[in-house]
């Protein structure tokens, strides 16, 4: 830390004293999804590691992954939703080219946003009864495919 200037260490302590603030605020479901999803992302990191000879995870590894991924879609529906989002850009990504119509990049490229709504929303809801709330509210405008609805509905709930 000798050669930080000043403003930079001062920055660096912000940051630190704003993070635990953040983390003392965290309601018990809040810190409980968190922690799925931070269990989650470390074995998916793993098991995708592209240094390792052959990807993949342990078998008893991938249990524990698989009964992560499956908690999270009981208990986090705003997860489910993003994944069942990014299945849906999935399958639509797998058209080759010369075989989308004109609306497909715009539905693609809707989508996406819907995705990045969720995915600000995702650590919002205080409880799970929250979290479900905004899903549905989310779920509903998707399928309405009413972006500007998801963007209003973002600004009154996410602010």
């Amino acid at each position: 830390m000798k050669n930080l200037r000043p403003s930079k260490l001062a920055g660096m302590l912000l940051l630190l004293v704003m993070t635990n603030a953040v983390l003392a605020e965290e309601t018990e479901y809040q810190a409980k999804i968190r922690r799925l999803h931070q269990q989650l992302q470390t074995l998916d990191v793993e098991r995708t590691d592209y240094r390792k000879a052959k990807p993949g995870l342990p078998p008893e590894k991938e249990v524990e992954r698989e009964r992560l991924a499956g908690q999270l879609l009981i208990e986090s529906p705003m997860w489910k939703l993003a994944e069942q989002v990014e299945a849906d850009l999935q399958a639509l990504s797998d058209v080759p080219t010369g075989k989308r119509s004109g609306s497909h990049d715009r539905v693609m490229d809707e989508l996406k946003e819907f995705l990045v709504i969720i995915h600000n929303a995702m650590d919002v809801p205080d409880t799970e009864k929250q979290a479900d709330e905004y899903a549905t509210a989310l779920r509903q405008l998707i399928s309405m495919r009413d972006l500007d609805g998801a963007n209003a509905w973002a600004r009154e709930h996410l602010k």
